[in-house]
């Protein structure tokens, strides 16, 4: 997820996605101690990702965030 609110609390992203499947996981991109805008959420199934990106343009807290499937890193099924 992209372009979000530097005031985001986890509990925003979870009331975002209820309904669009199981969320098993929220991080956040940071630089250091600073909060970089971004981060990864992840669901327990394939199928509620797919629906999950399905939201990408809402809004969070007034802002259109940018929801897509992050690249495939070796050893990680996200």
């Amino acid at each position: 997820m992209g372009n979000l609110p530097y005031d985001v609390e986890e509990d925003d992203i979870y009331t975002f996605f209820d309904g669009f499947g199981d969320l098993k996981e929220v991080r956040w991109l940071m630089n250091g101690d600073e909060f970089r805008g971004a981060g990864f959420v992840e669901f327990t199934s394939s199928n509620d990702t797919d629906l999950a990106v399905t939201r990408n343009g809402d809004l969070i807290k007034g802002r259109p965030v940018r929801v897509d499937y992050a690249p495939a890193r070796e050893g990680h099924s996200f």
